[in-house]
């Protein structure tokens, strides 16, 4: 005797699937970890295998370690966006460290081929790095604004998203500010792209509002932002699923130092000009006052 299955059987499978592609819709987030690789040779340019290589986060002070490869290569992966410094040693050749070496968000930081120098271990050869790397791993085109940018530079309203309206190719659309607190902040147009077709994160997860994709849902201080990056064109396949820009956030994580801020911002309308169709009609400024502290 054949069981046939039922209708009810049948469309509650069908629902089950249904809500997994839901699901999986609602629960898309990106990483913010990067990479940072290298291939170690000496100064004829052979292979230098079985190198140890530390990299350190300079803000905690954390330590990786792993062996170069029969092909003198070494990766780090799942690498938080911080400064790093990568010391290199090998029995018959000087240390060598690079600091300062700034990875962003998702970033894939090639070093290249970096030389060691024959000589005693005590003698070791330090590198401080000083302009960006070129980045050879992918063709993406992004734009990072860092904490030193974050903190000196002077924001509107305290909202973060007009520290984006600063970098090239970003427009705002509509011309307001906010979208009136409840709804988060509106994003802005990236390379001439409505801003509902934008991704925004906030340490890997999504951020666009479900009822308006172009706004910021997630409240969150400037202050507790340690680097805003956007990425415009070209970008690989783990960005998305929105054709526009991505605006990456990335919050402050604690470091070896003990540290606090104290701050006053006011804005008020005697410091400001009036303006000149209103002062034409012969009209004093709008009352403007706004005191942020924290």
């Amino acid at each position: 005797m054949s069981i046939r299955p039922s209708r009810t059987s049948s469309r509650l499978g069908t629902l089950v699937v249904l809500g997994v592609f839901l699901l999986a819709g609602v629960a898309q987030a990106q990483t913010i970890t990067g990479s940072i690789t290298g291939t170690v040779v000496d100064s004829s340019g052979a292979i230098v295998a079985g190198s140890k290589v530390i990299v350190t986060n300079e803000a905690t002070g954390a330590e990786r370690t792993l062996t170069t490869t029969e092909n003198g290569v070494f990766i780090f992966t799942n690498l938080v966006p911080t400064t790093y410094s990568v010391k290199i040693e090998m029995p018959g050749f000087r240390p060598l460290t690079r600091t300062g070496l700034t990875l962003t968000a998702g970033d894939r930081l090639a070093l290249g081929s970096i030389e060691l120098q024959v000589g005693q271990t005590s003698e070791a050869i330090t590198v401080t790095s000083e302009a960006a790397a070129l980045n050879t791993e992918s063709a993406d085109v992004t734009a990072t604004l860092g904490t030193s940018q974050i903190n000196d530079l002077v924001i509107k309203g305290r909202d973060f998203m007009n520290l984006v309206k600063l970098l090239p190719g970003v427009a705002q659309q509509g011309g307001g500010d906010v979208a009136g607190g409840t709804f988060g902040v509106q994003s802005p147009s990236v390379g001439g792209i409505r801003a509902v077709y934008n991704n925004l994160t906030l340490d890997g997860a999504r951020g666009n509002d479900p009822g308006g994709p172009a706004f910021f849902s997630t409240g969150v201080a400037v202050d507790a932002l340690s680097e805003i990056k956007i990425v415009t064109s070209a970008y690989l396949a783990d960005n998305g699923p929105n054709p526009g820009a991505s605006i990456k956030l990335t919050t402050k994580s604690g470091t070896r130092d003990f540290h606090g801020t104290v701050y006053y911002f006011k804005r008020d309308r005697t410091f400001n000009a009036n303006d000149f169709f209103v002062n034409r009609q012969g009209l004093s400024a709008f009352p403007y006052r706004l005191n942020t502290s924290g």
